[in-house]
């Protein structure tokens, strides 16, 4: 009974990292204008928290930063897209 409880449990979890894994697809296009422009357009608080939310679901639990500091911002931005193309990429 145990071993069926496992299963269970661990197909949730890859449905919850599926869905997490797309919020970043969602919003890569901002990271790319990010990349071949160097401006931020559109990245709103929301956006910042589903991203956010995402990261520490997948990779990093305690991973913060101060979203009222644009350099902070930026390197969020370019640290969870490097981990993201590693991730999907297998890099």
């Amino acid at each position: 009974m145990s071993g069926l409880k496992k299963n269970i449990v661990s197909k949730k979890l890859t449905k919850e990292g599926e869905q997490h894994l797309k919020v970043f697809a969602e919003h890569r296009h901002i990271w790319e204008l990010f990349n071949k422009a160097g401006e931020l357009v559109n990245f709103h608080h929301s956006i910042q928290m589903e991203l956010l939310t995402a990261y520490r679901a997948l990779k990093d639990p305690y991973y913060t930063y101060s979203t009222s500091c644009p350099i902070c911002v930026a390197e969020f931005l370019n640290l969870i897209y490097r981990w993201y193309d590693k991730k999907t990429n297998g890099s």
